[in-house]
């Protein structure tokens, strides 16, 4: 019982942080799962017939780019600009960026860049051309479900995806795999947007790309519609970038989820090493005793 109480205090802060603004999270979101399947939809119908192979692999690789490109270069305009957007982006950890102080920071930023180009050239092709053989998605335009099965697929999706997060970001967290493996992820302990995907290449496929895929593989590819994996590639790269990105995003609606871990509750994971270890909901790390601001909650009591 206490778990649930401490969620639904949790959520209730959720929406005192961000004020008049949950109004227009909830706006966005709404749209994101309404008017965007009708937006690309449109698109689609416009495609040549392409098979099912070309959709997903290039497909899917484009639908990732364009969502990891476009999120970091807008939180990059935040970094270099100091543009708050109406202070709308809030930073979460005070004072100034790494790079103000430190001079060594930019070679960290090429480590990014290197580490991207490794993880996006030689490892996501080679197992989406192997995969593309496996996936059974519907690609018939009269085949995309109605909204509101599109949306509880989604749903689904995301539900399983922490699962998979939240267990497996425990493992890396053991010390062996912590050494061999997640140590680089936690080279950051001052988040920046494209830290999302700074991970060991082992890491990468069974922290990031397997808990994105099981989500369909266990529901049913052959009931899922391609139009609806792209709109979860999307909102999970969107979801994954924002939470690295520093930033507490007032009207974002990636993090407004019920029970939802926001930015803050990813950046305390990184600053602190301990907990925190899911990724879009709080859910499991409160009944597992790993949420932090709980911890944080209960010291204050006692």
């Amino acid at each position: 019982m206490s778990c649930l109480v401490n969620l639904f205090y949790l959520e209730a802060e959720k929406y005192k942080q961000r004020g008049l603004y949950s109004i227009l999270a909830w706006v966005l979101l709404f749209s994101y799962f309404y008017y965007l399947p009708h937006f690309l939809l449109s698109i689609y119908s416009h495609l040549p017939n392409y098979s099912l192979y070309t959709l997903h692999t290039i497909g899917s690789y484009l639908v990732h780019l364009f969502a990891y490109t476009s999120s970091n270069l807008l939180f990059f305009l935040t970094y270099y600009t100091n543009i708050s957007f109406f202070n709308t982006f809030v930073k979460i950890v005070p004072g100034s960026w790494p790079w103000a102080f430190n001079k060594n920071f930019y070679e960290k930023i090429k480590s990014l860049f290197k580490c991207a180009l490794i993880n996006q050239l030689l490892i996501v092709p080679p197992l989406s051309l192997i995969n593309g053989f496996t996936v059974k998605y519907q690609i018939n335009i009269d085949q995309f479900p109605s909204l509101w099965i599109n949306f509880g697929q989604i749903l689904f999706f995301i539900m399983i995806d922490d699962i998979f997060v939240y267990w497996s970001h425990r493992l890396l967290h053991t010390p062996y795999f912590y050494k061999w493996i997640h140590k680089q992820h936690h080279e950051f302990n001052m988040n920046i947007s494209m830290v999302s995907e700074y991970a060991h290449p082992i890491e990468y496929v069974i922290g990031n790309i397997v808990p994105i895929g099981a989500g369909p593989v266990l529901y049913g590819q052959n009931r899922v519609h391609i139009i609806t994996w792209y709109l979860w590639l999307m909102f999970r790269s969107l979801h994954t970038s924002e939470g690295h990105s520093g930033y507490h995003v007032l009207w974002s609606p990636f993090r407004f989820l019920p029970f939802g871990a926001s930015s803050a509750f990813h950046e305390e994971h990184h600053l602190k090493n301990v907990g925190n270890f899911g990724s879009i909901f709080m859910i499991w790390d409160t009944i597992f005793d790993t949420n932090q601001d709980v911890k944080k909650d209960k010291d204050k009591a006692g």
